[in-house]
C-alpha cells in the first residue's frame, strides 16, 4: 500500500507538468490550424493560375474560381484585396495568382503574438 506522503507527492508533480503539457497541445492545434489555412491557400490560388492559364481575358471567372475553391475549404477572402494577380493575359507566358489571408487571428496564443499574415502564389503558364 502507497503511504500517503507518495500520493500528495504525486499530485504535486501533476500540477506543475499539467499547464506545460497543456500549453504544448494547445501549440500544436495552433499551428496545425495555421498550416490548414496556408495550404487552403495554396489551393486557391494555384486554382486561380490555372484559371488564368486557359482563360487569359476572365478576370472575374478567375476571382470566382479562386473564393470558391477557398470557400469549401472554410476560408473566407475578399475578391478585391486578397486575391492578386500579375503578368497575365499573354500567350506562352507565365501568370501569377497570389492569394492572401491578413491578419489571422490566433485562437489560444492571440494574447501573445497577436495576427499572422499569410499568403501563396503560383504560376502557370498560359495557354
Amino acid at each position: 500500500m502507497k503511504k500517503r506522503a507518495s500520493i500528495g507527492q504525486s499530485i504535486v508533480e501533476f500540477a506543475l507538468i499539467l499547464p506545460g503539457m497543456l500549453m504544448l497541445v494547445m501549440g500544436v492545434l495552433e499551428i496545425g490550424r495555421l498550416f490548414y489555412i496556408k495550404v487552403a491557400l495554396q489551393n486557391a490560388a494555384r486554382e486561380g493560375a490555372y484559371y488564368l492559364s486557359y482563360y487569359p481575358d476572365d478576370i472575374s471567372g478567375m476571382k470566382s474560381a479562386v473564393m470558391g475553391e477557398a470557400y469549401s475549404a472554410g476560408v473566407d477572402l475578399a475578391p478585391d484585396s486578397d486575391i492578386l494577380w500579375s503578368h497575365c493575359c499573354t500567350p506562352g507566358d507565365y501568370v501569377e495568382v497570389e492569394v492572401k489571408q491578413d491578419d489571422v487571428s490566433l485562437l489560444i496564443f492571440g494574447f501573445l503574438t497577436g495576427e499572422v499574415d499569410l499568403s501563396s502564389k503560383a504560376r502557370m503558364m498560359v495557354q
